[in-house]
């Protein structure tokens, strides 16, 4: 009802201005008037082009429907921590240019400019408080952009004299472009994106982009990695730099990189819009960076020291903003959860939800620190309105026209980091076969990634970015550059198999078109001219080709191949020399093997060269790791008598067996070993407890089925209350399950970082 009350309202207000024909600062009294707000061109204050999304139900889409929204090339932004303000922002600014409109017709005789001569464009030098000095008059615009091209003056304009709102700037040497839409009633500036003119891309009002070129109609700009021709240029206001603030990178005290943004705002008062900075932290400078020295750059990526772009000072990536959500964090559910409690927030839905997020890690492949940063921007860490009230911390089906009202509702927090992993990002975003909002598997920016489609603002992916560095940084740094990644340098295929005539898993670029090159990989291990990398679709056990969104994803099965010409590294992790054919990069367990192989803990199976992480460990095995780690001394029993009857005094693990006996780590069975039986997860509390003299540490995790007499609960006890165990999602241990040999590589090789 309130909707319809508002459009009511711009409706008569457009009827009423269809009236009026004259600009209001016009040169003179008696030329005609024209109003920028016309019955053709208000429309709602906002898009809605949404409306298929909205009818979407929660958790029961059907695949029919899937394929239906897939097909339409929609605008959808589901960035509600913006919307809400962006709808109320452009309400205002309605009524103030009406308001603007009125005083004039109101006091006609108002003029801006000093006019001795005729001629609808001007030249002008751009002071800094706002005013214009006039240079010359001119009837057609090319004339007045050559004069102003001739102008020594840095500060030399182009002046439209029959345009209404703002500073009647078309055409400048030096300056920024501000996104003004809401002059025509649009919450949103859309544009065509490059060189695919179907397709259609999107920014917020009121932020800056670059300059690059105008004519008396239309705007070349730049921003987020997008160069778009032509826009409208009654959609934007060109602001000179003397009198504009722009956007730019810099580092901090901290060695931090900053991105400062200029937001705008229209003044009715003096008909100029007025630029403000807001800024947040993305994650490390990179070195070339000085402290507090500003740098400019159109894609986040290549720094420049000048805001034309042509002094070129480096090119960094960060790591966060290309890092595809098909990773896996280093981070357990207890320690994401103790860095939603430093928040020390306690109104916030997330609280306590860092189970849920490696739950959907786990089920449906998508990194669940990435996630939580996601649900982190999106939410207002948990505190807004709709994650509150609907459990929608990721802002679900939240349309400009009314966000709160068609949010989607979720029975729980938990559903909605479900559905957010199952269908916005698995079956969605990072469906490359068959739906139309595959523009990468990272969080990225207006080129490519998911803030393509999912966010107006242009700089959403580097928040999120921002987020999950100081995630990152909170937990000890275990996940920045973990992964080596590489992006497209052109349009590639990910292969079934490493050569070029194997069968297309996908294509990396957008389901119709050829765009956009720069889609991030991560490269899982080397395989002479092609890289193996972990596939952004679900593979499944008999690699059937093409790749399908119905597919599961599993980190295991789900890997293609790529052809190393078509990618270009991006950081700098060693893709060379795994310690283990078996363990690439990539895989969950690979920073915990290598630790110990660079300790000399382990050294795998001499005749392949592999670690086989997924066997079950033996009790030699966990002897032989266990004393080497914790430093005994296992040397001067070589060649010794065990004091067991099942292991040799020659055995290859005799020496180490008879080291944690004599250490009291081990006792045996009587006068047996049992060294080849597996060994059980509350053998190895009490070995690990004892080799490394562990104490508890805070309050330990109460396991269903530890109860208070069970023979290992205090050794249990001990490293639950350590962090170095947190069993089974059910709530229990699981004391008599054996532990891989990747699972226990872990444990040990967290309990040597301590």
């Amino acid at each position: 009802m309130k909707r319809k009350r508002i459009v009511g309202c711009l409706m008569i207000i457009s009827i009423l201005l269809s009236i009026v024909s004259t600009p209001v600062f016009a040169l003179d009294a008696t030329n005609t008037e024209t109003s920028l707000l016309s019955e053709s061109n208000i429309g709602g204050v906002s898009e809605d082009k949404n409306i298929q999304e909205i009818n979407q139900e929660n958790l029961n889409t059907n695949e029919s429907t899937e394929i239906q929204l897939n097909n339409s090339n929609i605008i959808y932004d589901e960035n509600i921590s913006v919307r809400e303000q962006q709808k109320k922002e452009t309400l205002e600014r309605i009524e103030e240019y009406n308001k603007v409109i009125s005083e004039f017709k109101a006091k006609p005789k108002v003029k801006t400019f000093s006019i001795t001569s005729t001629g609808r464009f001007q030249v002008a030098i751009a002071n800094k408080d706002g005013s214009f000095t006039k240079k010359s008059t001119y009837t057609n615009f090319k004339d007045a952009k050559a004069a102003m091209n001739k102008n020594e003056n840095v500060n030399a304009v182009v002046l439209d004299t029959e345009r209404v709102i703002g500073n009647q700037v078309i055409a400048m040497k030096n300056g920024v472009v501000v996104t003004t839409a809401d002059k025509l009633g649009k919450s949103i500036l859309e544009f065509s994106y490059p060189n695919e003119n179907a397709i259609s891309a999107y920014i917020q009002n009121g932020i800056d982009t670059y300059y690059f070129d105008s004519t008396e109609k239309t705007v070349d700009i730049g921003i987020s990695n997008i160069k778009a021709k032509g826009i409208d240029i009654n959609k934007v206001e060109l602001v000179p730099l003397i009198q504009a603030k722009q956007s730019y990178y810099t580092k901090n005290s901290n060695g931090e990189l900053v991105h400062y943004v200029a937001t705008y705002k229209f003044n009715k008062n003096t008909n100029r819009y007025l630029g403000n900075y807001e800024s947040f932290i993305i994650c490390k400078a990179p070195s070339f960076m000085d402290t507090n020295v500003k740098y400019y750059s159109l894609d986040g990526v290549n720094f420049y020291k000048d805001n034309k772009l042509t002094n070129k000072i480096g090119t960094f990536y960060p790591y966060y903003k290309y890092l595809s959500f098909r990773s896996k964090t280093n981070y357990t559910a207890k320690d994401l959860n103790r860095y939603i409690s430093s928040w020390n927030k306690k109104d916030s839905v997330l609280n306590g939800k860092g189970q849920a997020f490696i739950q959907a890690q786990e089920e449906f492949g998508v990194n669940a620190a990435m996630l939580l940063a996601f649900a982190i921007h999106e939410s207002g860490y948990g505190t807004n309105s709709i994650s509150k009230t609907k459990n929608n911390i990721f802002s679900v089906n939240a349309t400009d026209s009314n966000p709160y009202g068609n949010a989607s509702v979720y029975k729980s927090v938990e559903d909605s980091i479900y559905y957010q992993a199952e269908y916005m990002i698995s079956r969605k975003y990072l469906d490359a076969n068959e739906d139309w909002r595959y523009f990468g598997p990272n969080v990225g920016d207006k080129n490519q990634g998911l803030n393509v489609k999912y966010a107006s603002d242009p700089y959403w992916g580097e928040k999120i970015t921002g987020h999950m560095y100081r995630l990152d940084k909170y937990l000890g740094n275990k996940d920045v550059n973990q992964y080596q990644l590489a992006i497209s340098n052109k349009i590639t295929h990910a292969k079934k198999e490493p050569n070029s005539n194997a069968a297309n898993y996908y294509k990396y670029a957008n389901l119709n078109y050829n765009v956009p090159i720069g889609i991030p990989i991560i490269i899982t291990a080397n395989n002479n001219a092609w890289y193996e990398i972990q596939s952004d679709m679900g593979i499944d056990k008999n690699k059937t080709a093409p790749a399908s969104f119905k597919t599961k994803y599993h980190y295991d099965l789900s890997k293609a191949y790529v052809n190393k010409n078509d990618f270009t590294l991006i950081n700098n992790v060693s893709i060379q020399n795994n310690t283990f054919t078996d363990i690439p990069i990539g895989h969950w367990a690979y920073e915990y093997i290598e630790d110990l192989a660079n300790r000399g803990i382990i050294k795998g199976y001499e005749e392949d060269g592999t670690f086989r992480p997924n066997n079950p460990l033996t009790r030699a095995q966990t002897a032989k790791m266990i004393v080497i780690a914790s430093g005994i001394d296992y040397e001067s029993y070589e060649g010794k008598e065990t004091g067991f009857k099942d292991v040799a005094k020659d055995n290859w693990a005799g020496k180490y067996i008879k080291a944690a006996k004599e250490a009291g780590i081990i006792k045996g069975y009587e006068d047996q070993f049992k060294p080849n039986d597996k060994v059980t997860r509350a053998q190895i509390a009490k070995m690990i407890s004892i080799a490394f003299n562990l104490k508890k540490s805070g309050e330990p995790v109460h396991f269903k089925d530890i109860p208070n007499n069970h023979w290992a609960k205090e050794y249990i006890d001990i490293l639950s209350s350590n962090d170095i165990i947190s069993g089974y999602e059910n709530g229990k241990y699981g004391p008599n399950d054996s532990t891989t040999r990747a699972q226990f590589s872990k444990i040990l090789s967290e309990i040597l970082k301590k």
